[in-house]
C-alpha cells in the first residue's frame, strides 16, 4: 500500500523465456544497486494473553492494528470490525457468530453511526463483518 495508487511501472524490451540471471550478473550490467541495509523498524513487545478462552478479545488492540482510515482521520474502524470477529472466532475464545455480532453492535462506533441512520444498518453491517472473519477463519484452520 505504500506506493498506491501510483505504483512503480517497469516495461520489458525483451524477454528470453527460461533464462535464468544471477544478481551478480545484474550487478555487472548495473541493474541491480547494491543492497541497502534493511531499515530499522520499531517493535513494541506484545503484553502476553492471559485472557483465557472466553474472555472477549481487546477492541481497543484491534483499533490500534487496524490501518488509517482513507475517508476520515484516525483508524480504519471497518477493518478493526474485522479483526475483533476474526480473533474472537479463533478455536481459543471460542465465541460463535451469534455472540459476535451481539458485541460488536455493542462496542463498534461504525454500527453504531450505522443504527442512527436507520433501517437497522448498524445490525446488516456488523452481521457482513462477521460472516466476512467466519469465512478467513475456516479458511486459515
Amino acid at each position: 500500500m505504500k506506493y498506491a495508487p501510483n505504483y512503480p511501472m517497469v516495461r520489458l524490451r525483451t524477454v528470453a523465456p527460461g533464462r535464468i540471471v544471477t544478481a551478480d550478473e545484474l550487478r555487472a550490467l548495473d541493474l541491480l544497486p547494491e543492497a541497502s541495509p534493511p531499515a530499522e523498524v520499531e517493535r513494541r513487545p506484545r503484553a502476553p494473553d492471559r485472557s483465557g478462552p472466553r474472555a472477549w478479545p481487546s477492541y481497543d488492540r484491534c483499533l490500534e492494528e487496524a490501518g488509517p482510515a482513507r475517508s476520515h482521520r484516525g483508524q480504519d474502524r471497518s477493518q478493526a470490525d474485522f479483526l475483533f470477529a476474526l480473533y474472537a472466532l479463533s478455536r481459543k475464545r471460542g465465541f460463535d457468530e451469534a455472540e459476535i455480532v451481539a458485541e460488536l453492535l455493542a462496542r463498534s462506533e461504525k454500527a453504531a453511526q450505522r443504527e442512527q441512520e436507520g433501517e437497522g444498518g448498524g445490525r446488516a453491517y456488523v452481521e457482513m463483518t462477521v460472516r466476512a472473519a467466519a469465512r478467513v477463519a475456516r479458511r486459515n484452520r
